[in-house]
């Protein structure tokens, strides 16, 4: 792409020069990633990212060499992918939860220093999930938007593990820029890179990502349209089941809730074959499965409380059950005319759109029978569950993935204008809040690194491998259940999180007992073989 054919900056939304020497350039955080700040600067950190990715190494390495390659690859992905170099600000004299990105071109080996860091502690995943996501920062704060933390892994290998602010890229914005971040560490590893002291910076800036309403608009003077109408509620709004929430008083201080199920690959396959055979996508039915573990934990949670009658009796009356966050991915929207979409690093910010969706508690109820004593029994039959619930979750996602680019546009500019106005109530939503990481071989992610490609093949050809990695967001005062789901070397995993405020030890097992135990229903439906998931 020459440099006439990139959008010229125009408004505070693009990557402009703040000085005679264009040593520091800023834009203004807009729509969906300001919201994530905001929420993040009032919500007790919710929306942090941590990404844990256990390696192991062919040959010998120790902790100063490991530093200081990783530190060398990681100034040369800033110059494929520079916004992630970039660190928040507050906007001087502007309205409420208003930020700057800004990005100081100056400052290179510094900013890896700075980054890029050994930690003693020798933790599994699962324990450096909540270090990492207990260190969560503000944009208030002023610090760079994602950290590296290295330490030794327990058995073997090393521990990698990011630490990223919500705002500065969304998960499909961060994995190219960990893919690439590999790659180059590869290299560097082999000799085959030129130091990043000697790469012509200056040439990296056009790569710096602008507003996502600019990357999607079709001119470069595209006037803002206005906000989409608030859709009017219906005279006769159907009656919701939410599980009733319990408070802890005592919850500070306590670890969040985890819960991850992992099949091995001979499961995850049969989960893929029952799936296609009954025409479902696997996302549809895991969130279908997260949708019955709620409705039945609320059962049995408050079967021995004084709140049975009341719950048991929403069950048989209410209409809907209310899914209030799942995630759409909108890259595909993005303008190849700008460097950062095209780029090795691909393009930051939050380039998604949230939308509700309403399941009906008829088919809840088909799925969900209880027994005479008023204990739920799920049934994953073919009539009760995948022509039932699950089919309806996945015509209800495939109709609100629909889009354009200028309903998306007009999206985020109504997100944008609501942003001043961030409530911390509107993230106390009790239920589920859906993401999938996704496929990641079906992305092109990571697939010169996995266990089955790169142990088996010669050091020249990778010296590591990524064995396994784990993907979170801090949730410590959402009311949900955060279920996060994506599939690695061909194992699909599911990891629910949580708050200990509003989840109960009794609760969290409940929940993640059900998921299990469907999970592994729907794999005996292929080859009669029941899943050990951990939990």
């Amino acid at each position: 792409m020459s440099a006439q054919d990139v959008p010229a900056a125009t408004n505070e939304l693009e990557f402009t020069a703040q000085d005679a020497s264009k040593s520091t350039y800023s834009r203004r955080l807009h729509g969906s990633e300001r919201m994530t700040a905001a929420i993040a600067e009032h919500a007790d950190g919710f929306g942090h990212i941590y990404v844990g990715i256990h390696v192991t190494f062919k040959s010998d390495i120790s902790p100063t060499s490991l530093l200081k390659n990783a530190k060398e690859a990681w100034m040369q992905t800033r110059f494929m992918a520079p916004w992630m170099a970039t660190r928040t600000v507050t906007k001087p004299g502007a309205e409420k939860n208003s930020w700057l990105l800004t990005y100081d071109a100056s400052l290179k080996p510094a900013w890896a220093e700075e980054t890029v860091m050994w930690r003693n502690d020798v933790l599994s995943l699962a324990e450096w999930e909540e270090k990492i996501k207990d260190g969560f920062w503000k944009p208030s704060e002023g610090r760079f938007g994602i950290e590296l933390n290295i330490a030794k892994a327990p058995s073997t290998g090393y521990h990698f593990l990011f630490s990223i602010a919500h705002w500065l890229a969304d998960g499909r914005g961060i994995l190219p820029v960990l893919d690439l971040f590999f790659v180059n560490l590869k290299a560097v590893l082999r000799g085959l890179t030129q130091p990043s002291c000697r790469l012509p910076w200056g040439q990296e800036i056009p790569r710096l990502s602008p507003a996502v309403v600019r990357a999607i608009e079709a001119s470069p003077n595209a006037s803002n349209p206005p906000p989409p109408p608030a859709a009017a509620a219906p005279e006769n709004a159907p009656t919701q089941f939410l599980r009733p929430l319990i408070e802890s008083t005592e919850w500070e201080g306590l670890q969040s809730k985890q819960a991850e199920i992992m099949l091995s690959q001979a499961e995850t396959a049969a989960f893929h074959a029952v799936c296609k055979k009954n025409g479902t996508h696997v996302t549809a039915v895991l969130n279908s499965i997260h949708i019955i573990a709620d409705v039945e934990t609320a059962l049995r949670v408050a079967a021995s409380s004084p709140k049975s009658n009341e719950v048991r009796d929403a069950f048989e009356k209410t209409q809907v059950y209310p899914v209030f966050t799942n995630v759409a991915d909108r890259r595909p929207y993005l303008s190849p005319r700008w460097p950062s979409v095209t780029a090795p690093g691909g393009f930051g910010s939050v380039v998604n759109d949230n939308f509700i969706t309403f399941h009906s508690m008829d088919l809840i109820r088909r799925c969900i029978r209880l027994d005479k004593d008023g204990s739920p029994k799920p049934s994953f039959s073919k009539f009760d569950f995948w022509e039932g619930i699950a089919a309806e979750t996945q015509s209800l996602m495939k109709e609100n993935m629909k889009t354009t680019s200028a309903i998306f546009s007009a999206t985020q500019h109504g997100i944008d204008a609501a942003a001043p106005h961030f409530d911390p109530s509107a993230v106390a939503i009790p239920g589920i809040m859906c993401s999938s990481v996704g496929h990641l071989a079906s992305l092109k992610l990571f697939n010169a690194f996995l266990p089955s490609i790169a142990r088996p093949g010669p050091a020249s050809e990778s010296p590591f491998v990524l064995e396994d990695m784990s993907f979170a967001v801090r949730a410590t005062g959402v009311t949900a259940v955060v279920a996060m789901m994506w599939e690695y070397d061909g194992r699909l995993a599911v990891h629910l999180q949580g708050s200990p405020r509003w989840h109960s030890p009794e609760a969290w097992s409940l929940f993640g007992e059900s998921v299990r135990r469907a999970v592994g229903e729907i794999v005996a439906q292929y080859d009669g073989t029941r899943v050990e998931a951990k939990l």
